[in-house]
This record gives structure tokens, sequence and C-alpha cells, in this order.
């Protein structure tokens, strides 16, 4: 009957078994999964955001090339205003065309003026523009001149003025002619590329910039753009990339454009920035289909290994219910063996206490049968007035009686065998030993780990009364509330005992005897779920031990057996 409810209960706990397995391995695979579309969202954002630092690095090169590219402009020209040389001579009014044409041909960015102080007129311009009547006098010449970005003039015979002038308008259109020609050469990895918009109208909407630059559409430079334009999947890039520049300047924005040398349409990543001075939208991009392509081959191999996980699950599952079939099988059997080990330890054990008992009664009998005659003894003893035998032969019995109170009765089999086996220590040491033992059941702790415990409590506290000036013992075991059994040691001790790492450690000199056996109490303790707490009093010398053990639910009957 009892194997067969152990056979039940086994039988169910295995299905538990299962059950929880095929939860566990349902939580890891949505675990994983999870895990791993969080990796792919951290590796997407990863390649994003270096892709983003790519772009925004090689459009903020550009930009810094410009600003460049300016200065060097800027310093060219003024080595070439500053080593311009004319022979005063030649700079008659019937050369003067021809000596600087001369030097326009070189410089065609430069404007030439000539004032003539003479006829106190601008008698030579090389701007067509110029509207010489609003020039009358020589400030208003020299003011002229000053409003040019680089300029040189000197006078030349003492009736001429002589100027050489570069606007900016003709630097920065230099500037920009040279920039643009460098980006349509520029080839950067990956089919990315640089290309240049000019914003026309800040408002948008049809003709609001125009394509100056688009190595990808280099025969579609100069068309007019709209902010109105859609890309295959209806998104308007041209109006995300206006309202980003307006906002903030600059703007990072995905759609789906052409790659470069090919008519395939694919998912690109931009970068645009405004650079003010020319209304210029310089920008950059990345195709992504590289990434896409990385993380669908990344999904293709997670499903491969999702179906190896749960293969391998499946199988250490089947696995696992055949070996727990054995194992219970085996179980079983040692059960039995366990069994039977068991009672014969419960019967060796009461045999064992029983003829502790019974060698106390057989010498109580011994002396109750020998009182007759050592009471005619005394009789004797007494009628010769020999008062000294009397007195010493009365002693000799005491003697004898004393032995066997130390019979103790703690209606606890096996700890009544651990005291009377402790007690002749006790008394050797002279040790004043005090116990109190209330009614119990200790049904549920296996004898051994009652010896283990109590032995090893006692042992302790003898050594310590051993070598401590006052010797007192108090064992102390009783019931809480029913739902406890606890056990207090209380015993002398000179020395305060040393903790490491919160665990009592020796204070004997060698380490044979290392931790009072504190750690094979804790170790019994441990399968009953029990505590031991410890308090040294270094005012009166006194260590204790407390031990708190709870009872099971089924063991609450604290009835004396």
């Amino acid at each position: 009957m009892i194997q067969k409810k152990l056979k039940i209960k086994y039988f169910s706990l295995i299905l538990i078994c299962m059950l929880i397995i095929i939860f566990l391995s349902f939580r890891y695979i949505t675990t994983i999964k999870s895990i791993y579309k969080n990796n792919l969202k951290e590796l997407a954002s990863t390649s994003i955001e270096f892709k983003k630092n790519s772009l925004k690095e090689i459009v903020n090169k550009t930009v810094q090339e410009i600003d460049i590219e300016r200065d060097y402009i800027i310093k060219d020209s003024i080595k070439i205003l500053d080593s311009i040389s004319i022979d005063e001579n030649l700079l008659n009014f019937d050369n003067i065309t021809l000596v600087t044409s001369k030097i326009l041909k070189v410089n065609p960015e430069m404007n030439i003026f000539i004032w003539d102080n003479i006829s106190n007129k601008l008698i030579y311009t090389s701007d067509s523009k110029l509207n010489t009547d609003t020039i009358l006098t020589e400030n208003d010449f020299l003011t002229y001149i000053n409003t040019y970005k680089l300029n040189r003039y000197k006078l030349i015979n003492d009736s001429k003025i002589i100027a050489f002038c570069i606007s900016d308008k003709s630097i920065e259109e230099k500037v920009q002619e040279i920039i643009k020609d460098r980006i349509r050469k520029i080839d950067l990895n990956n089919n990315s590329y640089i290309w240049i918009n000019k914003i026309l109208n800040y408002e948008g909407g049809d003709n609001y910039a125009i394509r100056l630059v688009h190595p990808n559409l280099i025969e579609t430079e100069g068309e007019m753009l709209s902010t109105n334009t859609p890309d295959i999947k209806n998104n308007l890039p041209y109006l995300t990339e206006l309202e980003g520049i307006k906002a903030n300047g600059e703007v990072f924005h995905d759609y789906y454009f052409k790659k470069k040398n090919c008519t395939c349409i694919s998912h690109k990543l931009s970068y645009g920035k405004l650079y003010p001075k020319y209304n210029w939208i310089i920008c950059s991009g990345d195709y992504l289909d590289d990434l896409e392509d990385l993380i669908n081959k990344e999904t293709v191999k997670f499903k491969k290994d999702m179906i190896l996980q749960i293969s391998i699950t499946i199988l250490v599952g089947i696995l696992c219910f055949i070996t727990s079939g054995i194992i219970g099988f085996l179980l079983l059997n040692l059960i039995n063996i366990h069994e039977f080990a068991l009672m014969k330890q419960k019967n060796d054990i009461t045999n064992q206490h029983y003829n502790i008992l019974e060698r106390k009664y057989d010498k109580t009998n011994e002396i109750i049968h020998d009182m007759k005659n050592h009471m005619s003894s005394i009789k004797a003893l007494a009628e010769l007035d020999n008062i000294s035998k009397v007195v010493e032969y009365i002693e000799s019995i005491n003697n004898d009686i004393g032995k066997l109170s130390n019979i103790v009765i703690t209606n606890n089999k096996i700890i009544d065998i651990i005291l009377n086996e402790k007690i002749y220590l006790i008394k050797k040491h002279n040790i004043n030993f005090k116990y109190e033992v209330q009614p119990f059941n200790l049904d549920f702790i296996q004898n051994k780990d009652i010896c283990t415990i109590i032995g090893n409590l006692l042992d302790n506290s003898i050594e310590s009364c051993i070598n401590s000036k006052n010797k007192d013992i108090f064992l102390k075991i009783h019931c809480f509330n029913e739902n406890f059994i606890v056990m207090k040691v209380t015993n002398s001790c000179d020395k305060k005992p040393i903790i490491i790492n919160n665990k009592l450690a020796t204070i004997k000199e060698g380490i044979d005897h290392h931790g009072y056996g504190i750690k094979n109490i804790e170790k019994s303790l441990k399968k009953y779920f029990g505590t031991m707490i410890w308090d040294y009093d270094a005012i009166n010398n006194t260590f204790m031990v407390t031990l708190t053990i709870p009872v099971p639910s089924k063991q609450k009957d604290f009835s004396i057996f």
C-alpha cells in the first residue's frame, strides 16, 4: 500500500517535472527570441548610428573644404594683386586697353579701374555694368574701390590712380565651381556619393530648389525640385529634408532612391546640412540594403538554431523521462532497504537503551539485596561502639547509591543514552551539570542526527568547562508554541570565542578540533531547516548556544514516548 502511494506520488512528480520542463522550455524559447530581437535592434541601431556618424563626417568635411578653399583663393588673390607691376610710361590713353587686357586675360576675375585727376573722371573700367555717372570725384572713386573684398591701387605719374579689384562675388563663384567639380569626382564606398541642392524658396512647393550637383543623376543637374515629389513608398523626402533643415539646419532621413550605376531602387539613409552662405543643402547618403541583408541572414540563422534547440530540448525531455523511470524503480528498492536499515537502527538503539536501564536495575537490586547484610554489619559495629567504622561503612554505601543517582531520565531514549555516556566525564572533571528537558517528540529527527547535535554540544561545553575557572553546564530542551524544538546549552567559558566570517573558529592551540564540532551540528540542522545562534557573556564568562528546529505539521504531538 505504501509502495503504491509512493509510485503515485513519484509519477505525479515526474508529470509535474515534465510540465515544468515544457513551461521552462517555452519561456526559454520566448526569452531567447526576445533577446534575439533586442540584439537585432541593437545591431541595427549601432550600424545606423555608425552610418550616421560617417555621413555626418563626410558632409562636415565638405563644408570645411569650402571654407578652406575660400581662404586659399583669397590668399592666392592677394598674392596676385601684390605681384602686379605696370610700367608707368606705357600707361597712356592710347595703350591703356592693351595693357589691361593682358592682365585680365591672366586674371579674368579681376576688375581694373583708372581715375584721371587732371580730367577728374573715370577714364577706364573693365566692369561694363558699372554706372560711371555715380563716380564724380576722387573720393567717390576710392569709396567705390573699397567696396571690393580685395583691392590694390596706386598713383601713377601724379595724375592717375589705377586700381585692381577682386569682388567677393567672383571669389565665391570660383569657390563654388571648384567644390562642385571636386564633388563630382569623389567616389565613396558602397555606391555612396555627395550631392548639392540649392534652396530657392524656403516655403517649399514646386521649384523650391535646384539640383546643382548629383553624381548619380548627372543628366538632371540644373533641374528644379519639388517638395511634392514622392518615392516608391509615397514618402516625401524633399519635404522631410526641407522641414529638418528649417528646424535644425541639418537632418537625417530615410527614403527609397535609385542606386548609382544601376536602375534598382533601394532603401537609403541620408544626411543633409545647410550651408547658409550659398543656400546649399550639402548631402551624403548610404544604402541600407547591406544592413537588411545582414538582418535577414541572422534571422535565418536564428530560426535554424531555434529548431536545433527545440529538437535538443525534446530529446532531453524524453531522456529525462526514461531516466526518471529507471531512477524511480531504483529508489523504490532503496526505500525498502532504507526502511529496513532504519528499523534495525531503531531496534539497536532501543536495545542499547534498555540494556543500560537493565544494568542499572540489576545494580539497584544488588544493593537492595545486600542492604540487610549492611544493616546487620552497621548494628554490630554500633554495639561495639566503633563509631568511625560505622561512618566509613555508611559513606561506602552512599557512594554505591550515588552511582545510581547518575541515571538521567529525560523520557527520550537516545538523549538518555547520550547523557549517561557523558555523565562520567562531567563527574570526573567536577562539572556542575543541570538539565531541564520537557516532554517532546523527536521522531522527525534521525537518531544519528540527535547524537551529532546533542553529543557535539555537550563535548564542546565539557571541553570549555575543563579550561575554565567556573565549571557549570546547563542543558535545556523544550517545545516553543508547539511549532519549534529549542535546545539550549549554557556553559562556563573564560576565553572569548573567535568569530571569522560570521563562523565560530577554534580557540584551541591545535587544529584537529577546529570549530568545536559546530560544522557537524550545522550540517545536521540543515536537514531539518533548523537554525543556530550563539552568544558570549564577557561579564559572567558564559557561552550559550541555542538551536531552533521547526516541527513538521504532522509531528505536532508532544506526548511523552
